[in-house]
């Protein structure tokens, strides 16, 4: 436990550019916030757009389901040619599904990248910073 009697206030450690290391900070930070805010708003703009894809590709083939077989053509024959046209379509969901996973999957491997950026330039600028100060 810290003795709170012991604790000393000796400021000459400060550097006297210190707010200008803040200002740098500062800026490092923004540009953090900013890149990540990018790669969010792509992102989420990619899961939209998938499944927006998905709904429509869904609406069309529940469409298609309440469709009557044309006069004249046999039950089997339109039974063969829905069957056909559901493969189809779980193909397509399929596609989306590994689309979407991939727009996920580079969003992760996106923060991480950013952070291990962010992280190495502060590691430099404190290593940096910790070579100018003078020690008493």
């Amino acid at each position: 436990m810290v003795d709170p009697t012991k604790i000393t206030t000796d400021l000459s450690a400060f550097r006297a550019d210190l707010p200008f290391h803040l200002l740098e900070t500062q800026k490092q930070t923004t540009k953090f916030f900013s890149d990540l805010n990018d790669l969010t708003s792509k992102t989420l703009r990619g899961i939209f757009e998938s499944q927006t894809e998905l709904l429509q590709l869904s609406a069309h083939q529940a469409s298609k389901a309440f469709l009557l077989p044309k006069p004249g053509e046999e039950p089997s024959a339109a039974a063969c040619g829905y069957c056909r046209q559901l493969h189809e379509e779980s193909d397509r969901i399929v596609a989306q599904a590994r689309a979407l996973n991939d727009v996920i999957r580079n969003y992760g491997w996106g923060l991480l990248e950013l952070y291990v950026e962010n992280y190495r330039k502060s590691v430099a600028k404190a290593a940096q910073a910790a070579e100018t100060v003078e020690t008493p």
